[in-house]
């Protein structure tokens, strides 16, 4: 789903997870990510890669996102607290 963030207005995607929970991405890939899209079951789902397959998917061009909550000014007012 392809929105804009709630505080800092930059334009995000929700996307589920591997465990089924939505995570907001910047919306533009970029070398430094550490997100990628996979197609399971029919649908697009972020996982976050390890150190190694994060280098894997940048060597093979493969696009990588960051989180927003790691670009976002005001990544703090969103998180749940636990």
């Amino acid at each position: 789903m392809i929105t804009e963030c709630r505080s800092c207005g930059a334009p995000i995607t929700m996307n589920r997870t591997t465990r089924g929970r939505y995570m907001p991405l910047d919306r533009e890939p970029t070398r430094d990510g550490n997100v990628q899209f996979c197609v399971v079951g029919g649908d697009e789902i972020a996982t976050v890669l390890n150190a190694a397959d994060q280098a894997a998917a940048v060597i093979a061009g493969i696009p990588l996102y960051l989180s927003h909550f790691v670009t976002c000014p005001n990544a703090g007012a969103h998180r749940k607290r636990g």
